[in-house]
């Protein structure tokens, strides 16, 4: 994740509006359902906080994690810009009404993969500048 901060704006960017926000957002290695490397699994809340949970696949490639970790950034902040939502069921209800319809039963948005695209691309970029 420090990578992915140093190296592309749009992650900071990103960093930026969770920080402003009531939520915390945790990262953690883990598995995911749907064959896929990366998922924001869940949202819960106290009086004044939201919490959510995102796992990913740490076996993946620097870049390709990068891109994963701010696709489900983008996600969280999606959540974040609407205050109702403060439990994994809620969130659910969201993107049942907002979001695509992916295979295996999972939500996606055009923003998150858009995220994720720019950051892996950003990060490439650095990479390049720092092998200079």
């Amino acid at each position: 994740m420090q990578n992915a901060f140093d190296r592309s704006a749009t992650f900071r960017k990103l960093v930026a509006i969770i920080d402003a926000s009531d939520t915390y957002v945790y990262v953690l290695e883990g598995k995911c359902s749907h064959s896929v490397s990366a998922c924001f699994v869940s949202v819960t809340a106290s009086d004044t906080n939201r919490f959510m949970r995102v796992l990913v696949d740490d076996h993946t490639a620097d870049t390709e994690l990068m891109g994963l970790i701010a696709h489900e950034l983008k996600h969280a902040t999606e959540v974040i810009a609407e205050p109702w939502i403060r439990s994994t069921d809620a969130k659910y209800h969201f993107y049942e009404r907002t979001a695509m319809h992916a295979p295996g039963g999972t939500h996606e948005t055009r923003a998150a993969i858009a995220a994720g695209e720019i950051v892996r691309s950003e990060a490439r970029k650095a990479n390049r500048g720092l092998a200079r």
